[in-house]
């Protein structure tokens, strides 16, 4: 086999001895990092020096992966090597200093700050800086120089040798280091140890392990119900103070009613007839928008009044929603009456944390089903109260969620293909056809919603109740290419209805833009909360708010919206420098607009998501 290989040459313990030198010098550089978390524990230090070893460790092992092809042509790879570890060392460095500033790492967002010279002239780095940025730049060069210098001239004989011995002493301690704290991270994740959790934030391009769905599926184990968060490990400032309450003469009843992935052309006469009707006698916001194109981060956004971007730290840490904090504090009886399980997506360990007692999320059958029992169950408890409290509840529809749930007698818009969907071999044919079977879903729960109106009603409280109804994000059926959700940030995927009946006020239509962030500073001010929004929220008012930009988020991508474009920035590698600018209307790319335009609504999207982390 041998002969068929050409021989490599360079020896891979010459390369091997360099990368691992420089392994040691970019693990220094990591621990950095460790400066920028504060109240460590003994277990909380030992886990975050583990996990950034281990994170550099496995860099180095997948640029060891990169390199090895390049081995059989002539030196270059230990001059790509070169050039490699001196990038990783200046963007760590630099990856350093941004999340000090931002409290984030290196993001799409940042990249296109720091090399856009439009965007530059916004954010005044100031001359020492860029001083400290270009001398470290130069050191790192010339020590890499250096090095190179020196490798090259060691034996291959002394190179194995000295590789050899540094395999003990090295590779073997970093191998049990990635395991143990992948472990860690692991065990803490099941046991909800936020302490633990919340160190892994601070290290750059961190990979949790958990073992969660494993431990359910196959063990049988549930995570613990109490799941406290120590404030004083907390990388969270939520709220920036302490929240002050003033007197309110009358607390008003407060009830939001949604339905997944409902988006707002659906409020026709034809499709949604009564909350066509409820938008008539209330204020209909047309433009506004979810802060997210899926469920976890929406809903997010409409909790906490936060940019979805805070939804990993939030769960890391199961930080609950300042909102339930207030209304407890106020005095209100609880509802939260969901059609799906509420650990998935996580909402028991983020929003609803600390009101576990006043979750109903158990319900049994196809989705129109469980609608159908949720509704039920609402009424319920509504029928249980007598008067002495205020009520708060959330109600939420899962039947125009793919696949489309609705009774039989309820396919009212043909052809339905009797309600089936081949995901296998769905395409922009079948469009018409799913289309019908998502109004066909939307018509059902319209009917639904009503009824949560005539339990109002019969209750005598309709007239005295703040009523939010809105969704979780939207829908697409091939109109900008795209089916379903959480693939594009078009108005199909993103422009959520909302419509918001409050007492005394007359109806209006609104179509300025507003977002579900502006959704809890509009609920806190009305039940006595005098912080400024600015407290414990991204948003505004929803009835002060004057927004030129708004964002959304997903697994991804972010997104920031203005009137007539969205720009889209990729974390993914391929398209990391590459951001988007989409039009509105149809999502086609508007190659004529200069992201430049962008730069005042991105520095504040970068604000907005560092403001609540210490």
């Amino acid at each position: 086999m041998k002969r068929f290989l050409p021989a490599p040459s360079l020896t891979p313990s010459t390369l091997w001895l360099f990368l691992k030198i420089n392994l040691l010098i970019s693990a220094l550089l990591y621990l950095l990092f460790m400066s920028l978390s504060q109240n460590y524990t003994l277990p909380t230090f030992l886990f975050t020096l583990g996990a950034s070893l281990s994170s550099i460790a496995l860099l180095y092992l997948l640029l060891a992966l990169i390199l090895l092809p390049f081995l059989y042509v002539k030196q270059s790879s230990l001059y790509l090597a070169f050039v490699f570890v001196v990038v990783l060392d200046v963007l760590i460095l630099a990856d350093f200093f941004i999340f000090r500033l931002y409290k984030m790492h290196i993001n799409p967002m940042v990249l296109n700050i720091i090399l856009s010279p439009a965007a530059q002239e916004s954010v005044h780095i100031g001359i020492i800086p860029t001083l400290s940025i270009g001398i470290a730049v130069t050191a790192f060069v010339a020590m890499e120089i250096w090095l190179l210098r020196y490798i090259r001239h060691i034996t291959p004989h002394d190179a194995k040798q000295r590789n050899r011995r540094s395999r003990n002493l090295l590779i073997l301690p970093l191998v049990l280091i990635v395991v143990s704290e992948k472990i860690t991270f692991g065990v803490a994740s099941l046991q909800h140890n936020t302490a633990i959790l919340q160190k892994a934030r601070v290290i750059p391009l961190y990979l949790p392990l958990t073992f969660n769905r494993l431990a359910k599926r196959h063990f049988g184990y549930v995570p613990p119900p109490e799941l406290p968060t120590l404030a004083q490990d907390s990388s969270l400032q939520y709220p920036l103070n302490p929240l002050k309450y003033t007197s309110v003469p009358v607390l008003p009843h407060i009830f939001i009613f949604g339905s997944d992935a409902t988006r707002a052309d659906m409020l026709t006469q034809e499709i949604m007839p009564h909350l066509h009707d409820f938008a008539k006698t209330s204020l209909h916001f047309t433009r506004h928008y979810s802060g997210g194109n899926t469920t976890r981060f929406g809903l997010f956004s409409l909790f906490y009044g936060l940019n979805a971007t805070y939804w990993f730290a939030f769960l890391n840490e199961h930080k609950g929603s300042l909102l339930f904090d207030a209304l407890l504090h106020q005095g209100y009886a609880l509802n939260i009456t969901n059609s799906t399980d509420l650990r998935w997506p996580e909402f028991r360990q983020t929003a609803f944390v600390n009101i576990q007692n006043s979750i109903i999320d158990a319900f049994q059958g196809v989705p129109w089903e469980k609608d159908r029992q949720s509704t039920d169950a609402f009424k319920a408890w509504l029928d249980q109260q007598d008067g002495s409290q205020p009520l708060f509840s959330f109600v939420f529809f899962d039947a125009p969620h793919g696949p489309y749930s609705y009774p039989k007698k309820e396919a009212h818009f043909l052809p339905d293909n009797n309600g089936v969907i081949n995901y296998m071999t769905v395409s922009k044919n079948d469009a018409p056809m799913l289309l019908n079977m998502y109004k066909n879903a939307n018509r059902y729960v319209d009917g639904l919603f009503q009824e949560l109106f005539d339990a109002l009603k019969a209750k005598g409280i309709y007239e005295k109740a703040i009523i939010i109804v809105t969704s979780d994000h939207g829908e697409e059926f091939f109109e900008n290419g795209n089916f379903g959700h959480n693939s594009s940030f078009s108005d199909a995927q993103t422009n959520s209805f909302l419509i918001v009946k409050i007492p005394g006020m007359p109806p209006q239509r609104i179509d300025k833009l507003s977002s579900h962030v502006d959704i809890v500073p509009f609920l806190m001010k009305r039940i006595g909360v005098s912080n400024p929004c600015s407290d414990y929220a991204n948003g505004v008012d929803l009835l002060e708010g004057d927004r030129k930009s708004l964002s959304i988020s997903n697994w991804n991508n972010y997104a920031i919206k203005t009137k007539d474009y969205v720009a889209v920035f990729s974390k993914k590698p391929s398209a990391l420098l590459t951001p988007e600018i989409r039009r509105n209307r149809d999502y086609s790319l508007a190659d004529n607009v200069s992201l430049d335009t962008f730069h005042p609504y991105i520095l504040q999207s970068l604000q907005e998501s560092s403001a609540f982390f210490k």
